[in-house]
């Protein structure tokens, strides 16, 4: 694998964060949080590994069955090898890979890449969506959520454009984006999606299994978090997984450090000062980087597989 400066960046920044954190913490409570661990809340935590990568990819199989006929263990094992490229990318950009992955398999790489921004999408849009419900249950506001809210309404808007604007034969759209029409290569991106959403429309059961799939994905995914709370026997309120934690993972979405770690640990000591104890909090962001370093090692022969064909 390629070392560029980027990756360089993104894990001495990663490395800097983390010795920021244990430089500000009680490191002895720190360490007593893992001697009291709570093995079986941890192992329980792992089993849900499997049905979420079981939903994922269903949802990656139900995308790209229009255009390449894959088999569940197929679809699995694609899934796994984007996910194996995770712990060494900044944010969750490995599983872009899955574009080249189906370009190999023969998929042009248009529609590929389609696939992938669509799922993407969807699954920051759901994010979105249960985090501003989350918020509902807490009695809590600062320039943090206000920016976070901003992010989420953003994000909201623009998958209700990728959706229901036809940029192609919508004049107040072309006046609007004029901008994005003066590049041929964008004019084209911008042909393919409205194909690609355009198809997914004429179908609304496969869309909305799309959907309920990505929302399933993330309640799998708060699950788990909730029993790796439970690992370091805090009984966390369940509204507060609901809402500060995915806020924590949407701050983690920044594509400057290695899987999103440290800055979704920093999110994570921030948005809990209320609640829990930063050193609780830094055990918490360690066992959830921990969670990502699994995931990735136990997807790398997947990877492997398809890196060498």
């Amino acid at each position: 694998m390629k070392i560029t400066l980027k990756k360089i960046v993104a894990l001495l920044l990663t490395i800097a964060i983390f010795v920021v954190i244990l430089f500000n913490i009680n490191t002895t409570e720190f360490l007593n949080y893992f001697y009291e661990l709570n093995l079986l809340f941890f192992l329980i935590s792992f089993l849900f590994y499997v049905p979420l990568y079981l939903v994922i990819s269903i949802r990656w199989k139900v995308i790209i069955n229009y255009d390449y006929k894959i088999s569940m263990w197929d679809s699995i094992k694609m899934c796994l090898a984007g996910i194996g490229l995770n712990s060494f990318v900044p944010s969750k950009l490995g599983e872009l890979s899955k574009a080249y992955f189906l370009k190999k398999e023969g998929v042009d790489i248009k529609r590929a890449i389609n696939c992938v921004v669509f799922e993407k999408v969807l699954d920051i849009f759901t994010l979105c969506v249960l985090f501003l419900l989350g918020l509902l249950t807490v009695n809590k506001f600062n320039y943090v959520f206000g920016l976070l809210i901003f992010f989420c309404l953003i994000i909201i808007m623009f998958t209700i454009l990728y959706f229901k604007i036809d940029f192609l034969n919508s004049p107040l759209s072309k006046r609007l984006f004029w901008f994005l029409f003066k590049h041929k290569k964008i004019e084209n991106m911008i042909i393919n999606m409205q194909g690609f959403v355009f198809e997914l429309k004429q179908n609304k059961i496969r869309l909305a299994a799309i959907f309920l799939l990505s929302l399933l994905s993330w309640l799998v995914q708060l699950s788990q978090i909730y029993f790796l709370f439970l690992s370091l026997n805090y009984f966390v309120p369940i509204k507060l997984i609901f809402s500060l934690v995915p806020a924590a993972i949407l701050a983690g979405l920044a594509p400057l450090t290695i899987g999103g770690m440290g800055i979704r640990d920093s999110a994570l000591i921030f948005l809990f000062l209320d609640y829990a104890s930063p050193s609780l909090m830094a055990g918490i962001g360690v066992l959830l980087s921990t969670r990502y370093w699994v995931a990735s090692l136990i997807a790398l022969p997947f990877l492997r597989e398809y890196i060498s064909k």
